[in-house]
């Protein structure tokens, strides 16, 4: 292997993702099955694609303070919030915060309960 490809692949961000206990909580709630499944994979995209093509961002100041960088992701009738933290480049940390049902505003009602 060449010097020029082994800096390519130094230079890629490693990725971890963890889960905050209450998420894990969460997801604890969902029960094994068709949609703890999808809640899985997604969890698992993030790892290879912390900003997917279809995460967005949580819009509201509140949501904004004490460092947090939050986003969302569906997963099937679930959505995943998240806090995206790129430290140096080198390192990218995504942290489950909220999983719940993307129906209601069950999901932004336990955002504003743990971190609001």
């Amino acid at each position: 292997m060449d010097s020029e490809a082994a800096e390519t692949v130094e230079d890629v961000p490693e990725v971890v993702v963890k889960l905050y206990p209450a998420a894990k909580k969460d997801l604890d709630k969902i029960g094994a099955g068709k949609h703890q499944t999808q809640v899985a994979a997604k969890i698992a995209d993030l790892k290879q694609n912390p900003l997917p093509n279809d995460a967005r961002p949580i819009k509201g100041e509140q949501f904004r303070q004490g460092g947090w960088n939050f986003y969302r992701v569906d997963a099937g009738e679930y959505r995943i919030v998240y806090d995206l933290n790129e430290e140096s480049g080198l390192l990218t940390i995504v942290t489950i915060t909220v999983i719940g049902p993307r129906n209601d505003d069950k999901v932004y009602r336990l955002m504003q309960r743990r971190f609001g």
